[in-house]
């Protein structure tokens, strides 16, 4: 039995469900007959991931199909999508985890990892200086689900 309050966090991980939609109709029927809020937290690749697709899931999240999910909700929740990562945070992904498009490329982010923790921490400062970055050019987005609120938390 769930309790008054709920919180719901995923990482890396409704990309890799082939029903995924099934999963957040799921999730919104239960919510749906409960009054106490839930806050969901789930952080997903852009549809610019699909490079890594095959070997690291299934989708890539882009505007139409994160409607979908949020229209599951609409009547009893709000809603924001934040984009997380930009242009040079893809590049640097494009670079050292394994490439479809690439199949020789291995991933290298173990085998250098001094080199791969320099370029992140170089991207992350370069997107971060950018304006606003737009779904179709994000790396990860954090889709934030806040069910039954009490009070308004954006």
């Amino acid at each position: 039995m769930l309790e008054d309050k709920t919180l719901i966090v995923s990482q890396s991980a409704l990309e890799h469900f082939p029903c995924d939609l099934t999963f957040f109709q799921n999730v919104a029927d239960a919510l749906r007959s409960r009054d106490y809020p839930t806050l969901q937290i789930h952080l997903l690749p852009t549809g610019t991931m699909w490079r890594q697709y095959g070997p690291h899931g299934f989708r890539g999240y882009v505007p139409a199909n994160l409607a979908t999910i949020l229209d599951m909700f609409k009547d009893f929740s709000r809603s924001h999508v934040f984009t997380l990562g930009g242009k040079h945070c893809l590049d640097v992904h494009y670079r050292y985890v394994h490439d479809t498009l690439n199949p020789e490329m291995p991933d290298r982010r173990r085998t250098h990892r001094d080199e791969y923790a320099r370029a992140t921490k170089a991207a992350i400062e370069a997107d971060m200086a950018s304006e606003q970055i737009d779904i179709m050019d994000a790396c990860f987005l954090a889709l934030v689900i806040h069910s039954h609120p009490q009070r308004e938390i954006f």
